[in-house]
């Protein structure tokens, strides 16, 4: 395993402060999933359900898309959401006010105007460090439905593996016990991460390319942590 990001650091600062990133609160879903809405893309999202991202405990969702234009067009992840979050508030994991990073609610979608986008890049060339900080515990919802209009498994798609492999890596994942059959099969190694990536698909083809450079990032940064913490001790 590898340390995970100081959420104090310098550089995780900066990246919260200019990305601008929606967290959700918990009560918000709540109320979208007993009222039998759907998720909101990010720009529909009112400013006063979210929460800013200052620094305390963050759930970050890591979740197949399960069509094009919308993650969850019947509203089956959302209740998996909503419940996850309350057997987890119930065991006193959580806090009830804790925030939740959901993509599609939390980063501006398409269409995006001109400044939309620009924010949007950024965010998501830092997207590596949701899934890695320390204050950051990430809830894996890899189930797709047969009937998905989207219904590639959770661990073929390219964006999913990646978030996977990282967030097990540094140890924040928070519900281990539900995805401990897919954390088996990650890579070892490096190498091993290279040779499975290529088989992973993405919907946008640019992205491939984009995640490998946050992976590559990611390892330079794991390494350059242990050499620091091999000096201290």
């Amino acid at each position: 395993t590898s340390l995970p990001l100081d959420h104090k650091s310098d550089e995780y600062w900066l990246f919260r402060v200019k990305a601008r990133i929606k967290l959700l609160k918990v009560s918000f879903l709540q109320t979208l999933g007993a009222e039998g809405k759907l998720l909101p893309r990010c720009q529909e999202v009112p400013d006063e359900q979210c929460k800013r991202m200052d620094g305390s405990d963050i759930i970050v969702v890591s979740h197949p898309w399960l069509a094009k234009g919308h993650p969850d067009p019947t509203g089956i992840q959302l209740s998996q959401l909503v419940q996850a979050l309350s057997d987890l508030e119930r065991k006193g994991v959580i806090d009830a006010n804790i925030g939740v990073f959901y993509d599609f609610c939390s980063l501006p979608q398409a269409s995006r105007n001109d400044k939309e986008q620009a924010l949007f890049e950024y965010q998501l060339r830092g997207m590596r460090s949701l899934y890695v900080a320390s204050n950051s515990r990430v809830l894996v919802l890899p189930h797709v439905p047969e009937s998905a209009e989207s219904s590639r498994p959770y661990i073929e798609r390219g964006w999913c593996f990646f978030e996977l492999c990282i967030a097990a890596e540094h140890e924040r994942i928070i519900n281990p016990d539900d995805v401990k059959h897919l954390c088996e099969e990650l890579p070892q190694t490096p190498e091993d991460f290279l040779k499975k990536f290529s088989a992973k698909r993405f919907t946008n083809r640019g992205d491939q390319r984009a995640v490998l450079a946050q992976y590559l990032d990611v390892l330079i940064k794991a390494a350059l942590y242990a050499a620091d913490f091999d000096r201290i001790i």
